[in-house]
């Protein structure tokens, strides 16, 4: 079985202040510690040069694709996405399946 990936490119507000990237850490913590099938769960400021804005990234990684959708519909990720929305001027997605598909 491969693992499944979902990565998260964010740009943010202006207003995304210290408080605001603790309580994604906080929320990721939690995700980590509550959420079956969740391998890694990480809210990361990105270091590339060639951005172009999106200045963080969720990149978190499950045992398998329903793992990732069963993360989707659970109460703690909707919580964390309702905190969050405010402040995402917008985001791109990457969903994969590791292990050379394409």
């Amino acid at each position: 079985m491969s693992d499944y990936y979902h990565v998260v490119m964010l740009k943010l507000a202006a207003g995304a202040d210290d408080a605001y990237h603790r309580k994604v850490e906080e929320f990721c913590r939690a995700i980590r510690a509550q959420v079956d099938g969740v391998v890694s769960y990480d809210y990361e400021a990105n270091e590339a040069s060639r951005a172009k804005g999106f200045g963080h990234a969720v990149i978190s990684r499950f045992v398998s694709e329903e793992a990732h959708e069963a993360y989707q519909v659970c109460p703690l990720h909707v919580e964390m996405k309702t905190f969050m929305a405010p402040m995402i001027e917008d985001l791109i997605v990457l969903d994969c399946t590791t292990g050379g598909r394409g």
